[in-house]
């Protein structure tokens, strides 16, 4: 009786693992390294660009890289992928995260700037306390864009504006434009999360503008 009890046990245990194996084997599969990603952007490309500017690592969003599409249909409008890494798989000798997921892919028609808002999750699935804001886009048009200006503002419990800092971003000429408000520093050296704070106050953007050469607005959102 006992050896049968054991012998259960250990088939149980054995099937567990091969179980748990397996699905390794599966989920490492069906991820995408670097490269795999570079291909699919290229093959799902709405603009038909082959060429993608790869922002992540210092972007200060930890675990997510972006492929902006740099060539192309510019007319078409902008593009941006987004794609989450899985700590599961570390490629070391690449020196970079080895696995990734499609999270997001975003498409904005006819328009200069692609805009793109949503709520980010860490390596655990756990959405994060606040929006993200994205501004992406070739900057390959006609008119370079070369600035943009901006305002954060919170607003109370009241609904009273509490806080507002009116801003300024200079891009050098003809660099591809990617912006979010995690990049960007505000007061006592903290980022924005558009969304409620611990303190109650309600953050968000407005007039947002990027401006041309000549200091036309060629995009709000």
């Amino acid at each position: 009786m006992n050896k049968n009890k054991t012998f259960l046990c250990i088939s149980i245990a054995v099937v567990a693992l091969a179980s748990v194996i397996a699905w390794r084997i599966y989920t490492y599969n069906v991820m995408l390294n670097y490269d795999d990603a570079y291909a699919y952007c290229q093959a799902n490309s709405k603009r038909n660009a082959n060429e993608f500017d790869l922002m992540g690592g210092g972007s200060g969003i930890d675990g997510y890289y972006h492929f902006i599409a740099m060539d192309g249909d510019e007319e078409k409008g902008q593009e941006l992928f987004i794609f989450k890494r899985n700590r599961r798989f570390i490629n070391l000798a690449e020196g970079r995260v080895g696995r990734y997921t499609l999270y997001v892919h975003a498409f904005d028609e006819n328009t200069p700037v692609g805009s793109l808002r949503l709520t980010l999750r860490d390596d655990w699935g756990k959405k994060d306390s606040g929006d993200t804001i994205y501004f992406f886009g070739s900057n390959k048009g006609e008119k370079a864009i070369e600035n943009m200006t901006y305002t954060y503002f919170g607003v109370d419990e009241n609904g009273e504006t509490a806080y507002e800092y009116k801003r300024e971003r200079p891009w050098p000429q003809r660099k591809r434009i990617y912006w979010n408000n995690y990049n960007d520093l505000g007061s006592a050296d903290r980022f924005f999360l558009i969304g409620m704070d611990e303190n109650g106050i309600k953050w968000d953007i407005k007039d947002v503008k990027f401006y041309d050469d000549n200091g036309k607005v060629v995009y709000e959102y």
